[in-house]
């Protein structure tokens, strides 16, 4: 007996798998080149500050841009940042706060808490409480990236010797740099020209410079209005100047995606 069974089959299978995501990161720093002239034109001293711009002055960017409605801004002006001259034991130091190093003691473990070395004059932000015997440090302030024109429990503004806050004028539009190639860094950057402060008495502490802009903004020292941009220590320490002496600072702004 033979039997014989034929079967007949089409299977077919297709399976897509689509998955897109495309993440864009902006990071905006903040970089100020300061430079003193005495009553002659002869520069006496010349320092940079690096930092990021804090948050408000960052959601300040985001909602006059993507708002959807006209915007006029104030400002933006610069004010000056005072040293805080607080000499603190290391063991005792704050994260995030900048110091600069005045007595480097015994067995102090400088370089592994923010300094570039144990080295008396030595600017560096804490990142660490530190360790060690005898070792001391200026607190020139503490700069929080949730700093507020009003509120900044960690620095003061310097109100005294000059007449008001510099109008920043932006020289150039940000302009693009890099390559357009989705996934390479591309920098964006705008430059003001020099803000100038001439002063009708010494400070003996310049701790640093801040810009505040938007609606409520003033060049008067020590007004509270307007949106905090940016703030930051020079990385060379608290500066001084006398008097008739004149202080030129730019500023750039720098977006990398």
């Amino acid at each position: 007996m033979h039997k014989e069974t034929t079967g007949s089959g089409d299977i077919s299978n297709a399976t897509l798998i689509k998955s897109a995501d495309f993440s864009e990161k902006i990071g905006m720093e903040g970089h100020y080149v300061a430079k003193c002239y005495d009553k002659d034109g002869n520069l006496k001293w010349e320092d940079v500050i690096e930092n990021q711009v804090v948050e408000v002055g960052k959601q300040l960017m985001l909602n006059t841009l993507l708002s959807g409605s006209s915007y006029t801004t104030t400002g933006p002006y610069m004010g000056l940042v005072g040293s805080t001259g607080t000499t603190v034991n290391i063991g005792s130091f704050t994260v995030g706060a900048t110091y600069q190093i005045s007595v480097v003691g015994t067995g102090g473990n400088w370089t592994s808490i923010g300094a570039s070395s144990a080295t008396v004059g030595v600017v560096f932000v804490a990142t660490g409480v530190g360790s060690g015997t005898g070792g001391q440090a200026t607190l020139i302030g503490t700069y929080s990236p949730t700093d507020t024109i009003s509120t900044h429990a960690g620095w003061t503004e310097l109100t005294t010797n000059f007449a008001a806050r510099g109008t920043v004028a932006f020289a150039n539009t940000a302009t693009l740099g890099g390559q357009t190639v989705p996934g390479t860094n591309v920098t964006t950057k705008a430059s003001s020209s020099a803000t100038s402060f001439s002063f009708t008495g010494t400070i003996t502490a310049i701790g640093g410079c801040f810009i505040v802009t938007g609606s409520g903004a003033s060049a008067t020292l020590g007004n509270t209005g307007g949106t905090l941009y940016s703030v930051g220590a020079f990385t060379g320490g608290p500066k001084s100047v006398g008097n008739t002496d004149q202080l030129n600072v730019s500023y750039s702004t720098t977006a990398t995606s």
